[in-house]
């Protein structure tokens, strides 16, 4: 029954409906995830370190860049790459730091970048970030007819696993 869960959760997450997605500040890890940076502290006046963990599906990753990270205010309004990876490609595009692990890669990467936010004084401030990256394998997930309704699918493989269980 826990292999059967994990197709179907694998089948809804790789068809994009519900994509799994945390960036710094966002809390908690949920059980599945494709891209999780959990909150960091500095870079202002030291350099900061945040980790990332994502898989290598070939979609970007991002490290949201807050002026005001408690609040979620003040997003980064510009920035670069300082340090690019070795195994992957990274960008910068307002607010976010993105990066995307070379198709098939797992295992530790690194970037650095450069953004520029205000503080909580509108005062602007450039926040230096070094990322180490956790690259991990997708997980396997059959594709899903684009004809047929994802629910439609759903239905077919739990009604199949059911009767494979009895």
């Amino acid at each position: 029954m826990t292999a059967l869960l994990a197709l179907l959760v694998a089948i809804v997450f790789a068809s994009g409906a519900f994509p799994l997605h945390q960036v710094a500040g966002a809390g908690d890890q949920p059980a599945q995830v494709r891209c999780a940076v959990p909150f960091f502290r500095g870079g202002a006046t030291e350099s900061a370190t945040a980790t990332m963990t994502t898989v290598s599906d070939g979609r970007p990753c991002g490290v949201m860049n807050w002026g005001v990270p408690t609040e979620g205010r003040n997003p980064a309004t510009d920035g670069r790459i300082t340090q690019p990876p070795q195994h992957g490609t990274a960008m910068f595009v307002a607010p976010r730091a993105l990066y995307s692990a070379e198709a098939g890669y797992v295992g530790d990467d690194e970037f650095a970048y450069e953004a520029t936010v205000t503080n909580a004084s509108n005062s602007p401030l450039t926040m230096h970030v070094k990322v180490t990256v956790d690259v991990r394998a997708a997980p396997f997930a059959p594709p899903v007819p684009k004809s047929a309704r994802l629910s439609d699918e759903i239905r077919k493989l739990m009604k199949t696993a059911k009767s494979r269980i009895r």
